[in-house]
C-alpha cells in the first residue's frame, strides 16, 4: 500500500512503501536536497518564529517530564499523538494517548489553529497515558468516543473464570467445561450511552499459579496490557479464597499504573456449601481497597452487573 507525507518546511511528498518510509532513506535524501535548497541543515530549519510553525510543549504529570515539539499550525492532534508515539520513551500506541487543553481532552481530528486562536507561537498540552485505546472523534457539536480496552479473568483453577465469561458473551452456561489452558480470548461490542461506546476485549486465563520472577513473557504482558483485573474465586471453596493474595501480588508486580482491579465471588446460590462469608469477603475487599461483586454464573446473577460496573469505571477514568 503506498502512502505519502509532505515534508514540513517545503511541502514535498514524502513516499512511503508499506507504511515504512523507505527505511528512512527517501526521508535522509530529502533532507539534504532541502537543506542545498534553503542552504541550512533541514533537521534545524524548523524555525519557532515561523508562522506556519507551532512550538508544543507536552507536559506528562506522570513522570513529570516535558518534551518540546515542532509541529505545522495546521496539524491535528491526531497528527501530534503520533509524533508523539514515535519520539517518547518507551514508545506508547497513539490511541493510548490523551492529550488536553485546560483540563479538556482533544479530540483526534482538531486542528491546532483552531484551538488556540490566540497563540501564535506556543501551546502546553497534558499528556496522559492510558492502559486501554480511546480514539474521540468530533463532529460538529457532538463528540463520538470509541474505546478499546483489556479484562483479564484471574483466579485460580474451577472457580467459574469461563462459565462467567459465557453467561456475559453468549448468555449461555454449560455444566461440564475443559480447563482453559494458556488463554481464551473473546470480545463484546457495548453502547455505554449515545457519545461514548465499547470494544471490551476479556481474556480468560488458566488458573495455574506462577511466580512473576518466573512468568513467562505471554503471562507478564496478559498483566501489562490488561486495562481492569477481576480476581475471581469460589465461595464454596475457602481454597481458591486463600489464592486471592497470591494474584493479587502478581497483579502489583506485573499490571500497569492505572489498572483496575476488582474482586468477584462467584456460585454464591450454593448457601449449604458456601464456606466464606459474606462480612468476610467484604472485609477483605475494603482492606485492599477493591470493588466487591458476587454472582452465580448458572443463573446469570449478578454478571452483567459486574461488567457494566468495571466498564464504567474505566470510560469515568480513562475515556
Amino acid at each position: 500500500m503506498q502512502r505519502t507525507e509532505r515534508c514540513v518546511r517545503c511541502g514535498e511528498r514524502l513516499g512511503w512503501i508499506a507504511g515504512i518510509r523507505g527505511f528512512g532513506v527517501r526521508a535522509r535524501a530529502h533532507d539534504r536536497r532541502c537543506a542545498a535548497r534553503h542552504g541550512s541543515d533541514h533537521a534545524a530549519s524548523s524555525d519557532p518564529t515561523d508562522p506556519g510553525q507551532l512550538q508544543v510543549c507536552i507536559l506528562e504529570r506522570q513522570n513529570d517530564s516535558t518534551m518540546e515539539l515542532s509541529m505545522p499550525a495546521k496539524a491535528t492532534v491526531r497528527q501530534v499523538k503520533k509524533r508523539i508515539a514515535r519520539e517518547r520513551i518507551p514508545r506508547t500506541a497513539p490511541k493510548r494517548i490523551k492529550l488536553l487543553l485546560f483540563g479538556r481532552a482533544l479530540c483526534d481530528d482538531e486542528v491546532l489553529t483552531d484551538l488556540l486562536p490566540s497563540l501564535t507561537c506556543s501551546a502546553t498540552l497534558d499528556l496522559v497515558c492510558l492502559p486501554c485505546s480511546v480514539t474521540t472523534i468530533a463532529s460538529g457539536e457532538t463528540r463520538r468516543q470509541h474505546v478499546t480496552c483489556t479484562l483479564l479473568l484471574a483466579g485460580s483453577r474451577s472457580v467459574g473464570k469461563t462459565s462467567i465469561l459465557r453467561r456475559f458473551l453468549d448468555n449461555s452456561f454449560a455444566e461440564c467445561s475443559t480447563p482453559t489452558l494458556g488463554v481464551d480470548i473473546r470480545s463484546k461490542m457495548l453502547l455505554v450511552d449515545e457519545e461514548v461506546s465499547v470494544k471490551l476485549n476479556v481474556w480468560d486465563s488458566e488458573g495455574r499459579q506462577r511466580s512473576y520472577s518466573g512468568a513467562t513473557a505471554d503471562t507478564a504482558s496478559l498483566y501489562r496490557r490488561a486495562a481492569a483485573v477481576v480476581l475471581c474465586f469460589d465461595v464454596a471453596d475457602s481454597g481458591s479464597f486463600d489464592e486471592v493474595p497470591y494474584f493479587l501480588d502478581t497483579c502489583s508486580q506485573l499490571c500497569c499504573q492505572g489498572t483496575i482491579m476488582c474482586l468477584a465471588g462467584n456460585k454464591v446460590d450454593k448457601n449449604g456449601l458456601r464456606q466464606i462469608s459474606e462480612e468476610w469477603e467484604s472485609a477483605f475487599a475494603k482492606e485492599a481497597r477493591l470493588p466487591y461483586f458476587e454472582m452465580f454464573a448458572q443463573s446469570g446473577h449478578g454478571v452483567e452487573a459486574m461488567f457494566h460496573e468495571t466498564i464504567r469505571l474505566l470510560v469515568d477514568r480513562h475515556a
